[in-house]
């Protein structure tokens, strides 16, 4: 009854158009952003064994990742 109320104080309807795999994907990154991290860069490109990041580059590009998605750290 509070959202119908609300309906009709503002006089106008909020959708919220985020496709379910969307709020998904927003649910995974908030609940194991690591994992969701980890799983995107995989994605991303091929791999190989002999490829090598420091420490530093691996947390700097996992902060502009949280940053990127708004997720806290």
């Amino acid at each position: 009854m509070h959202a119908l109320r609300n309906i009709f104080k503002n006089n106008r309807l909020h959708f919220n158009e985020k496709t379910i795999e969307e709020r998904r994907s927003k649910h995974e990154r908030s609940v194991n952003p690591v994992k969701a991290f980890i799983e995107a860069l995989l994605t991303q490109g091929d791999t190989t064994e002999d490829d090598n990041i420091t420490k530093e580059d691996f947390y700097n590009a996992f902060k502009r990742y949280c940053n990127r998605y708004k997720i806290a750290q």
